[in-house]
């Protein structure tokens, strides 16, 4: 076998305990490229006869050493490793050297780094091997590894270990043998016979991983045989072959539960990595590609398979480029219902596929523009389908976009092409092509003015599902003789035909500062929006006009003698700046039966003033609003930087004119978000009357999260809603606990009650073990769904590198 140069194995730990192998073999000794040789200084022989330039060399060592600046060279021996010891020992006619330590170790080093120690070395030429005896230590980085003894074949490249423990990163492996070498296929491997791996550092660990043998492929695989996990002695599970990658999303993954809309399920996963293999910054393998094999059976829905194919490179910037996934399952109860609301009957072929992907162009328009697509495709058999198999994007997102989006960036400007395609039809949604062009803010020329656009075209076309149609036809009917509004509003939605829609809009800003402290900026702008072959209307036009202006005074003081680390105080700046936002439009009217397809979003939040960003403008209406609030922001030193410790900041409107309420104030705002120290944070946002009006609308949401002991953290948060116009109230409270009983064994429970209606909507209830390289969790789950319950309890065992607390998801 050639032999090669050999770079050493990575040094960065995956999690997995049985990680430390692949740290081994460089840690003994390194494959070296011909030519080269092994210096061995040598002070003096054993004989007591000098072997040195300037004295008499033995004739029996002139044979096999050449003789260099005091050091003796055997020829046949490779050249990376120094050997340093008290004494040596020539035999059998110079084929055998022996290094004594006189009372010390024999010092071993090698140009990578590795140092070993022995009470003796041998170098067997004929063999080709370097032979360790004698309390071995092998020091390489963060790694230690003691032994007996260590042989090592410096042309096969293949190194034995007896009764071996070794140390690095934590991790702690311990086995009757190890074998180093390459296989037939040019990989190298590593071979554990009895093996016993844990995590637990400290002398006597109650958890290992125990395997008849374990054969670790560097930086790519592991398999084991026979294969027990022990905690405390007891065998907990077994594995009679197990393999699996370095990369803990590559290979099999196995997740046992049961849930009562699903029954008793196993949902399996399988990752295969594709593509380019290499070496990833952390040290385990990846490549471009990702595909995950699916096929899971529930009792109750049947069987299900799946494809997931990711870019990883892509997927590491950007969290929501997931690739492409198709899942499909032969439902053999579409049926099921997890809640008390009536649902429509589905087929038994479920389906949900995706893609989610962007491509950077390669083309070159000579203005340092760059040009992207950006897919953003969700097909589903049916409305029910998230909510049936995917309840974790449910929660998100259960009415998913479909769009593709062609666009050129530049530092001054966007341009982009939308098209938006009613994919799935049984959503309220919209189709369009749209093209458009924004400009972001910036000075012209050389003035103190600076200028914003924003430009679009694009044919539009409004979508109902069935149940939608049949729902406005229902209110349609039910609106009363003489309440015209009511009726136009129903009857646009109904309004499904395409037109087109031609939208611009422009600002002018500047900033200055007057009485040398008060900060102005005052904005102007216009904008039109014309509709075009719109069904029962034609042509129409809608003009805007825009004028505002921000005002803002800061006084700020230092505190620097202010300290308290229980606060984490170390120093305090108050900056207090009370400001002022005055905003007027005035609209002309579109005809009412023009549909208004991007609209104004029902919201609890206060109106932004910052029109030009808005995207409603298909309901602009004529507004006067003066904003008035004081911000305090107070701020501390931490490692050398000036962090927010505490912020503050309350407003309230005047509504001098606004078309879409009665009220001529609005709500008091109070945001206020506290972060003293790592362990405690508290966000609150509320808003209430102050002025006496007909409403008597309140919102609460408030978020703490502290952690008392170091064992133990808590998340508490409160939603309070009331007497909105649109919305319903809302009284809810959410509480989760997570305990850490030791090193390894942690519970967690989270509730969430509705004081509404007094019940608790959600209880879930985790254990979780850490169990030499894995955490073995477990999850029981209630859902109130009000008229109806779903339960739960789910298993799973996730390598630790990719295992969170909590592996087991039912939401």
């Amino acid at each position: 076998m050639q032999n090669r140069r050999h770079q050493g194995w990575p040094m960065t730990p995956t999690g997995v305990a049985v990680l430390a192998l692949c740290l081994l073999p460089g840690a003994i000794a390194a494959p070296v490229s011909e030519g080269d040789a092994l210096r061995m200084r040598v002070p003096q022989a054993v004989s007591g006869e000098p072997l040195s330039k300037d004295g008499q060399p033995l004739e029996a060592a002139e044979r096999v050493m050449g003789i260099a600046d005091g050091d003796l060279v055997p020829k046949e021996v490779p050249d990376t490793v120094n050997v340093v010891g008290e004494s040596i020992e020539i035999l059998e006619g110079g084929k055998v050297f022996v290094y004594h330590g006189g009372g010390q170790p024999v010092h071993v080093t090698t140009d990578e780094g590795t140092e070993m120690f022995a009470d003796r070395v041998t170098a067997h030429t004929e063999t080709k091997t370097l032979e360790l005896e004698g309390n071995v230590a092998v020091f390489q980085h963060e790694s230690v590894t003691r032994a007996p003894r260590v042989e090592f074949n410096w042309e096969t490249q293949e190194a034995r270990i007896v009764k071996l423990r070794t140390k690095v990163m934590g991790m702690i492996m311990e086995a009757d043998s190890l074998e180093y070498g390459v296989d037939e296929q040019d990989r190298e491997y590593a071979d554990a016979v009895n093996a016993s791996v844990t995590t637990e550092d400290k002398e006597k660990p109650s958890s290992w991983v125990v395997t008849k043998k374990l054969r670790l492929y560097t930086k790519d695989k592991i398999e084991f045989s026979q294969m027990w996990i022990q905690s405390g002695g007891i065998p907990v599970f077994y594995f009679p072959y197990f393999i699996h990658s370095l990369n803990p999303k590559e290979g099999y993954m196995l997740r046992p539960g049961s849930l009562s809309i699903w029954g008793g399920y196993v949902l399996n996963e399988y990752g295969i990595l594709l593509g380019n293999r290499r070496i990833d910054s952390s040290g385990i393998p990846t490549s471009d590609y990702l595909a995950m094999l699916r096929l899971d059976y529930r009792t109750r829905r049947g069987v299900a398979y799946g494809l997931d194919l990711q870019e990883t490179g892509l997927f590491k910037k950007h969290r929501d480029m997931d690739g492409f996934t198709f899942y499909f399952a032969d439902d053999t109860d579409p049926d099921v219902n997890p809640t008390d609301m009536p649902r429509i009957p589905v087929g038994k072929d479920r389906i949900r596929s995706t893609l989610h992907q962007m491509w950077n162009l390669p083309i070159d328009d000579g203005r340092h523009a760059k040009y992207r697509l950006k897919a953003n495709v969700n097909y589903l058999s049916d409305r029910y389908v998230l909510r049936d198999f995917f309840q974790d994007i449910c929660q998100v997102n259960d009415h998913p976009d479909n769009t593709l989006v062609l666009d050129r960036r530049t530092p001054e400007s966007e341009t982009s092409l939308l098209i938006r395609h009613d994919l799935n039809k049984f959503y309220m949604t919209d189709s369009r092509a749209e093209l458009t062009y924004d400009r972001v803010r910036a000075t012209i020329g050389n003035s103190r003015i600076a200028y914003e656009t924003h430009n679009s075209f694009g044919a539009l076309k409004q979508n109902l599902g069935p149940l939608d149609r049949i729902a406005i036809q229902n209110e349609l009917a039910q609106t009363r003789p003489g309440d015209d509004e009511t009726r136009e509003y129903w009857e646009r939605l109904l309004n499904t035909n395409s037109f087109l829609r031609f939208h611009t809009f422009h600002e002018l800003t500047t900033s200055f500062k007057t009485a040398n402290f008060i900060n102005l900026t005052p904005k102007v702008g216009g904008g039109y929006t014309g509709y075009y072959n719109v069904e029962g209307v034609g042509h129409d036009n809608r003009f805007m006009l825009y004028a505002a202006c921000d005002a803002d005074i800061k006084f700020s003081r230092s505190y620097a003698g202010v300290r308290n680390y229980t606060f984490g105080l170390n120093g305090l700046n108050h900056v207090i700046q009370p400001y002022s936002t005055f905003s007027s439009g005035e609209t002309t009217d579109a005809d009412s039966m023009v549909p208004r397809i991007d609209a104004w979003t029902n919201t609890t939040n206060a109106m932004p003033l910052d029109i030009g960003t808005l995207t409603c403008i298909d309901t602009f209406s004529e507004w006067a609003i003066w904003r008035y609030g004081i911000r305090n922001i107070l701020s501390t030193n931490r490692e050398g930087e000036r962090v927010e410790w505490m912020v503050w900041d309350v407003f309230m409107d005047a509504n001098l004119k606004a078309n879409d309420t009665e009220r001529k104030f609005s709500n008091l705002y109070s945001r206020w978000r506290w972060s003293p120290v790592e362990w405690y944070s508290l966000n609150s946002e509320m808003q209430f009357p102050v002025v006496q009006e007909k409403s008597k609308f309140r919102e609460y949401n408030n978020y703490i999260q502290f952690q008392p002991i170091r064992s133990a953290e808590f998340r508490v948060a409160h939603r309070y809603l009331s007497d909105h116009p649109l919305f319903e109230n809302s009284n809810q409270l959410n509480v989760k606990g997570l305990f850490r009983i030791n090193e390894n064994v942690a519970v967690s429970a989270e509730w969430q009650w509705d004081l509404v209606e007094k019940r608790a909507q959600i209880q879930q209830y985790s254990v979780y073990r850490n169990v030499g390289a894995w955490f073995v969790g477990g999850t029981i789950f209630i859902r109130n769904n009000g008229g109806k319950k779903e339960t739960g309890i789910g298993f799973s065992i996730t390598l630790g590198e990719t295992g969170d607390s909590f592996p087991v998801r039912f939401f």
